[in-house]
């Protein structure tokens, strides 16, 4: 699976043969509506008969038909799909950056429910477990656990080494669960922020500041415990 961030969608591929099996555009499920130049609202298509329609309501709109030479700024796309992920029964989490939600995608039929809300150019939404999710919110410098009854926010405001040129603003870029801890990639801080909510405890393992670190992974094999984490870091 793949996520289309440039236009607005979900792309599925079997991947022995690369051929293509679903796709979801957000501009056919209600989110259409992007941002011009001078701010005024912007309806995007990819087909031309829609295209028309739009214009005939008298609503400004902006046909996309060959991603290969049509061009949309990032500020002018009107969901910015960053991450995508499963849940349990095979549906599709798709976290949406410019509008600060997390949203599960039917496969079947294209219906889109807001599973996360007023988050600040969010990343990473996907299920921890059968009943929980997690996501960045990331402008917020917070990372949000959440199941049918309970939203719990960590946020990293009061730590330190914060790089001064970011003039106080938090940027958590993405986070994943290691264990029971959480690895967060704190953009303003150069580091991987390591939470140990159970001890209320964390740890910041700096990387090279001219990095700009998008997304971290687990190696399969055996996954040492923080103690043999934290050795191997200062080795």
């Amino acid at each position: 699976m793949v996520s289309s961030s440039g236009f607005d969608a979900l792309f599925e591929y079997h991947y022995p043969t690369g051929k293509k099996v679903w796709e979801w555009f957000a501009w056919e499920h209600g989110i259409n509506k992007a941002h011009g130049p001078n701010g005024e609202d912007v309806f995007l298509t990819r087909k031309a008969d829609n295209f028309a329609q739009l214009q005939q309501e008298g609503k400004k709109a902006l046909l996309i038909e060959n991603p290969t030479v049509d061009h949309l700024p990032t500020a002018q796309r009107a969901a910015f799909i960053n991450t995508a992920s499963y849940d349990p029964d095979g549906n599709i989490l798709a976290t949406l950056f410019h509008e600060g939600s997390v949203r599960k995608i039917k496969r079947e039929s294209g219906e889109s429910q807001i599973l996360l809300h007023g988050l600040k150019n969010p990343h990473g939404g996907f299920y921890i477990d059968d009943n929980r999710i997690m996501a960045t919110n990331t402008g917020k410098g917070q990372l949000w656990i959440a199941d049918s009854e309970e939203l719990i926010k960590y946020m990293g405001r009061d730590l330190e080494g914060r790089a001064p040129e970011m003039l106080g603003a938090d940027w958590w870029q993405n986070a994943i669960p290691w264990n029971k801890f959480y690895i967060v990639i704190d953009s303003n801080r150069n580091a991987l922020l390591l939470l140990d909510p159970e001890h209320r405890n964390y740890d910041l393992l700096h990387y090279d500041a001219n990095w700009a670190v998008q997304d971290v992974i687990l190696l399969e094999g055996k996954e040492p415990d923080f103690q043999d984490a934290l050795k191997i870091y200062q080795q």
